[in-house]
């Protein structure tokens, strides 16, 4: 885990020698470099735009590693135990515009994850032994639609389709595994600094599906060198604009999916099903993003990250807020340090 911790350091190293440059946002006269945002946000067009001045960079390409530290994962039945020396895996993203008109935005996007299990010592459960020494994937498409009203009001819309499994036996994905998300919002853009939408999200971020309330608000001060980035519960975040090459970010994200586990041996019933892993994580973390050449930037985040589910689910029930159906084994994973790094292609 020296690579962990490494990596920690180096951020640290990176904020602190970064709040020290006196490279000045004001004196940079083309700002939109990094982020693409001086188009002609105010007057030119009758309709907003989905972005804000000082915002941090879209990314059109994403390839990054993963890895949280150390943990130990507890059965709450039998108080079974098993060690992971880490959990590690890659993750890769492409957003590409489908319709960029002032009207009307629709983008396309998709995303692949990869986990892998590094055990130091697994319990005789059959789950563990069945389900953490496999590889994890998690592949889907998105879209995303922004329909201005006018220069003020404006709809947004974004869709998430996800496969998530450990694709043993060579079983096929059917229609019924894939994962459904969806968000409608309803918004203001007071400015050209400041966007804020009400809404609802049919989401797996805890792990399995619920129906929740959300905001998004992009702020960005006077004088670009700060602002904040929410769409809660999903995620918030301070911004801080070093320079117009550099962002730093301190907040939080909720993560989370169900995994389909394709004819599992499950130590509860001794039968061998299709059920669903409920995974969610809560990552409190410090993000630092640099240019390292145009629209080439690096970033490198770390925090702690707390697991908020790691539990068998028999099917893909739906609890909501109230609901008090038992799970089919629920296991408890002690909290640890986490970082990612990745390369990525952002938007001109």
């Amino acid at each position: 885990m020296k690579f962990l911790y490494l990596l920690i350091f180096n951020l640290l190293f990176l904020v602190i020698m970064s709040f020290g440059q006196e490279d000045s946002l004001n004196s940079i006269e083309d700002f939109s470099q990094f982020s693409g945002e001086m188009e002609e946000l105010s007057n030119a067009s009758s309709f907003c735009t989905s972005k804000i001045l000082g915002g941090t960079p879209s990314k059109l390409i994403s390839l990054g590693y993963d890895v949280i530290g150390p943990t130990t994962i507890t059965a709450t039945e039998g108080n079974e135990k098993s060690e992971m020396r880490f959990i590690h895996g890659t993750r890769a993203l492409a957003n590409f515009p489908v319709i960029s008109k002032s009207k009307l935005t629709v983008n396309l996007g998709a995303n692949y994850w990869q986990t892998t299990f590094q055990p130091r010592n697994i319990g005789n459960n059959s789950y563990y032994y069945h389900t953490l020494l496999e590889k994890w994937h998690s592949a889907g498409i998105n879209f995303t639609i922004f329909k201005p009203l006018d220069r003020k009001h404006y709809l947004l819309l974004n869709t998430t389709h996800d496969y998530n499994s450990n694709f043993i036996n060579g079983f096929i994905p059917t229609f019924e595994d894939v994962k459904h998300g969806a968000t409608l919002a309803f918004g203001w853009k007071k400015h050209d600094r400041s966007m804020f939408a009400i809404g609802i999200s049919r989401t797996y971020r805890a792990g399995q599906p619920n129906i929740v309330p959300i905001i998004l608000y992009n702020y960005s001060a006077p004088n670009r060198k700060w602002g904040v980035e929410l769409l809660m519960p999903a995620r918030a975040h301070y911004r801080r604009n070093v320079n117009a090459r550099s962002i730093f970010l301190l907040g939080y994200e909720l993560e989370g999916n169900s995994y389909t586990l394709y004819e599992q041996k499950i130590a509860t019933t001794g039968n061998r099903q299709k059920v669903e892993w409920r995974r969610s994580e809560l990552r409190f973390r410090a993000i630092y993003e640099i240019s390292l050449q145009k629209f080439i930037w690096l970033s490198v985040q770390a925090g702690y990250c707390h697991f908020n589910t790691f539990n068998i689910d028999q099917t893909d029930i739906f609890r909501g807020f109230g609901g008090n159906q038992s799970y089919l084994l629920e296991n408890n994973v002690n909290g640890t340090p986490y970082a990612q790094v990745s390369i990525n292609l952002v938007s001109p």
